[in-house]
């Protein structure tokens, strides 16, 4: 037996919404099937649904970020992370604030150097 978790649908595709969990499922399964070889029916499943739950950045984010990254570098101090810039995802909110706080310890030292942390 094995564990897998699948995502479905996705902006623009929200046919999945509207699908029973049973018929969700199968569907899920018939198309797993032939790539990995899935022979019998689940064991267990679980299903959520989660509307609108994932930002979809628009075309011409990244022209937007390096336009706001430009008006950054003339406001030292001034640091934006999260989800509205470069990922949505847990793993890249946490990098993207462990990034900002590297860069605001770096802002602050650059006015106060000894105030270095021991």
């Amino acid at each position: 037996m094995v564990l897998l978790r699948c995502f479905v649908g996705r902006d623009g595709a929200q046919a999945a919404l509207t699908m029973g969990d049973d018929d969700l499922t199968a569907a899920v399964v018939d198309e797993l099937r032939p790539l990995l070889g899935i022979t019998g029916a689940p064991a267990l499943r679980r299903v959520f649904r989660w509307q609108d739950a994932m930002p979809q950045y628009e075309v011409g984010h990244l022209d937007r970020l390096a336009t706001m990254q430009a008006a950054l570098e003339a406001t030292p101090g001034l640091i934006l992370a999260g989800s509205p810039y470069r990922g949505v995802g847990l793993p890249d909110c946490i990098a993207q604030g462990t990034h900002a706080a590297h860069q605001a310890v770096n802002a602050l030292l650059a006015v106060r150097p000894d105030a270095r942390p021991t």
